[in-house]
């Protein structure tokens, strides 16, 4: 996976250096349709999935880039935590919500666990990432759940639940509470 930092001068671009996220990912599949979130002036975070070909071990990343100018600095790769209930992997179909500029969100499916709505609460410290244990906001059968920033203490996520027998779309409202390390979705505390 790469990334290019761009200044913008009348509607022309004017591209930096090509940077190398991921040096080890040798086949991406999905990308979240909204993987990439401004953090701050200068400061971005991203959410991949990578496919293993079959392996039974794929994994959601994250990452915080920062750019000055048209250069990009790589933070350190973070693979998202795994469940409470100590599975691994298998996570398909990542959303990203920033929260602010030290909180985040990703949400996913977890194939290993009967593709159940998970979601995983980041903490954004300059371009480390950590999170918490990932809590469940649906035991349905979720497909592509992406979510928005409400509020400052309000995010969004919707998804398809594919257990419903007419495939339907769900929403739901989380609380986070930004100046601390706690956040819910479907009322479960993400930290």
């Amino acid at each position: 996976m790469k990334a290019v930092a761009c200044s913008v001068s009348v509607r022309t671009p004017t591209p930096g250096d090509i940077v190398e996220i991921d040096t080890a990912a040798t086949t991406i599949t999905y990308i979240a349709q909204n993987s990439s979130f401004k953090v701050d002036t200068d400061k971005a975070a991203l959410a991949y999935h990578i496919w293993d070909g079959g392996a039974g071990d794929d994994v959601i990343k994250a990452v915080v880039i920062t750019a000055s100018g048209t250069t990009i600095t790589v933070g350190a790769l973070n693979t998202v935590s795994t469940h409470a209930d100590a599975l691994v992997g298998d996570q398909y179909y990542p959303g990203l919500i920033v929260v602010d500029t030290t909180h985040l969100a990703v949400v996913a499916a977890d194939v290993a666990d009967a593709k159940k709505g998970s979601a995983w609460w980041g903490i954004i410290s300059g371009t480390m990432l950590s999170f918490e244990s990932a809590e469940y906001f649906s035991n349905a059968i979720v497909t592509n759940p992406s979510g928005c920033l409400l509020s400052t203490s309000k995010i969004v996520v919707s998804y398809k639940d594919d257990a419903d027998v007419n495939d339907v779309g769900e929403v739901i409202v989380a609380t986070t509470t930004t100046g601390g390390t706690v956040g819910k979705i479907n009322g479960v505390d993400l930290a």
